[in-house]
């Protein structure tokens, strides 16, 4: 169901990098639905919190991606993600720092639109979001600061995203206390 709805709940930025995924596929010779259906499949890196979410909190999927998504683009974490990934992280253990602040960014996702949607139930995704937004402006500015500061400048140290983790972390923690299990683990 994700996959099959996921396009319609995507961002716009989503949207074009998944026609320009399956752009290239077809330009290799690769059948259209099959590269659409290839373009998309990196969409659904988080299907597994997403399935969870929707099941903590009542939800259909399609529904729990959409919170998830615009969560992700409000705050741009997946190009955060990005960011640490194409970082140099030169030693073993500069490695291991990259895919653990990656896999902390995943979770603070995860912990954020589980607030999202705990606030809101029965609300269409959309408004749910917005309404908690507005409900936590106070804590969504604060971060936000922190996060801006960050884009301003190239991310070249994984010292700067480790910062955003933390704001990321205490955003969490105002809007909600301390994260509790995850819904998919």
């Amino acid at each position: 169901a994700l996959a099959a709805g996921a396009e319609a709940v995507l961002p716009e930025h989503y949207r074009r990098d998944l026609r320009a995924r399956a752009e290239r596929l077809t330009g290799q010779g690769v059948p259209e639905a099959l590269a659409r259906r290839m373009a998309g499949l990196v969409n659904l890196y988080a299907a597994g919190d997403v399935i969870g979410l929707a099941g903590a909190h009542g939800r259909g999927v399609v529904d729990a991606g959409a919170a998830y998504y615009a969560i992700g683009t409000r705050f741009r974490l997946g190009r955060l993600r990005a960011a640490c990934e194409a970082l140099d992280a030169g030693s073993h253990w500069q490695k291991l720092a990259a895919g653990a602040l990656v896999e902390e960014i995943d979770g603070h996702q995860l912990a954020l639109v589980d607030r999202v949607l705990a606030a809101a139930a029965g609300i269409a995704p959309g408004a749910a979001v917005n309404g908690w937004l507005a409900a936590h402006a106070a804590a969504i500015t604060q971060a936000e600061a922190i996060l801006g500061e960050l884009w301003a400048t190239p991310v070249t140290e994984l010292a700067q995203v480790a910062v955003a983790s933390r704001h990321l972390r205490a955003l969490t923690q105002a809007t909600g206390g301390l994260a509790r299990a995850t819904p998919s683990g």
